[in-house]
């Protein structure tokens, strides 16, 4: 009887795990955290490449297009500079899609720190305000500090 509830519950859990995958066989997670990443053996060129579409993707997916109301934003830290902190704040939708826009900036992060030390990359060191608020110019997010 107890084998019957162990079987059972396995299948279930087996059939709520694949509910969350789409027909590309890919689940949510795997979309938010690309598999690509920096490797010792990778091009600088390969590298800042993938640098460059990592933060497109993070840009596009914040939202930061079409600002009507300050309250419906937030702001998060992004890059990684060598002598840590961020390199800039970004605003993002609050309606949006937060915990996989967060796993992206992550990501980026991560990747960003592997390519400063891989590279050697050096920094001012400038530590930068952090932005107090949003305020909508003419449909776009703008930062206040």
């Amino acid at each position: 009887m107890n084998l019957k509830y162990l079987l059972l519950t396995l299948l279930t859990l087996a059939l709520l795990s694949s509910c969350e995958k789409e027909n590309t066989g890919k689940t949510k997670t795997d979309e938010c955290i690309p598999a690509q990443v920096i490797t010792a053996v990778s091009t600088v060129q390969q590298d800042q490449q993938l640098l460059n579409q990592l933060w497109d993707d993070i840009v596009a997916l914040s939202g930061s297009a079409t600002c009507q109301r300050a309250n419906g934003w937030g702001i998060t830290p992004v890059g990684a500079k060598p002598c840590g902190g961020p390199w800039t704040y970004l605003p993002y939708r609050l309606n949006g899609d937060v915990d996989c826009l967060m796993k992206k900036i992550r990501h980026y992060n991560e990747q960003q720190s592997f390519y400063n030390v891989k590279y050697a990359v050096g920094s001012d060191c400038r530590v930068l305000p952090e932005p107090k608020a949003v305020d909508c110019s003419s449909g776009v997010p703008v930062l206040v500090y």
